[in-house]
């Protein structure tokens, strides 16, 4: 059971009933999060994986927001069910390593905090389940040693994520449709990259002298849900 008050702009909780709402409700959540996978080894400088997961974050009210119109919830639970599957390889002489792996996430009922205009309060931020949404990509990573002194490191990711279903007015615009359904899922970038060097020196007195240099990319995103920030 939950029990709270919420405040409008001119409730003080410290006078005794200038809060004029009382909010009551009770909600409960049981779930089973299984884990599955499997490990190949062909040989020992080689490595191959896979595996699905359930993830689930869990349902609950949110008290932050100052709107007595909304509701505080309750938020059902967001649910992810994750397959990946990788390789892992090691270069003979152990002259550098290479992983690779390809990975989608299905998630229902996304949790995602919302900003909602208020009159009173400017804005208030509501926590709702958005969509459905299936996210899917690939990254690599690999570490090279060019000579004794110089060892180079470089990674690669591919990001796509889509709607699959709609539940909530993302856009803003009063009702659920297409549009709402086309907007980018907030901060996914398509493509990171990044290169680098690792410089090694032994000085005179036995002493070693490590430098490095690195370039990273990561590519643009919307920030907000509505694409708008």
């Amino acid at each position: 059971m939950i029990s709270s008050i919420i405040n409008a702009t001119e409730c003080d909780p410290r006078i005794p009933g200038s809060c004029s709402e009382d909010f009551k409700d009770n909600q409960s959540w049981k779930n089973f999060t299984p884990k599955f996978g499997f490990q190949w080894s062909k040989t020992d400088t080689v490595n191959v994986y896979g595996h699905w997961t359930k993830g689930v974050r869990s349902g609950g009210y949110n008290f932050r927001n100052g709107n007595q119109l909304i509701p505080p919830g309750p938020t059902d639970e967001e649910i992810v069910d994750a397959f990946e599957i990788g390789y892992k390889a090691q270069l003979p002489d152990e002259k550098g390593t290479f992983n690779a792996s390809l990975f989608v996430n299905d998630i229902a009922d996304m949790q995602r905090e919302v900003l909602v205009a208020d009159e009173q309060l400017g804005s208030s931020q509501v926590i709702r389940n958005t969509a459905d949404a299936r996210i899917s990509g690939v990254e690599m990573e690999s570490r090279f040693v060019i000579n004794d002194n110089l060892v180079m490191q470089a990674s690669l990711g591919y990001l796509n994520g889509e709607y699959q279903k709609i539940l909530y007015d993302i856009s803003g615009d009063g009702v659920i449709d297409g549009i709402d359904k086309s907007l980018n899922i907030p901060r996914l970038a398509p493509w990171t990259w990044g290169l680098g060097f690792i410089h090694s020196t032994t000085l005179s007195n036995g002493r070693t002298l490590d430098s490095s240099i690195n370039y990273n990319h990561r590519h643009s995103s919307a920030y907000t849900d509505n694409n708008l920030g």
